[in-house]
């Protein structure tokens, strides 16, 4: 659970502190941000998945 807020911390405190433009570079920084955390927690999730279930595997040797 702590990655999934590490990457959306990350992301969001990056892509607000690089925004340009005023505000027009903000609304652009937002939907970026939106959906690149939404792609990095999706990534995420499927390696921590990956993680667990090798890890499971190299333990019980399934």
């Amino acid at each position: 659970m702590f990655s999934f807020s590490l990457v959306l911390a990350v992301i969001c405190t990056y892509k607000g502190y690089t925004a340009i433009g005023g505000a027009k570079g903000v609304g652009r920084a937002v939907v970026v941000t939106s959906v690149s955390t939404m792609i990095a927690i999706v990534f995420f999730d499927w390696l921590t998945s990956y993680i667990s279930e090798a890890t499971l595997i190299a333990v019980r040797g399934f």
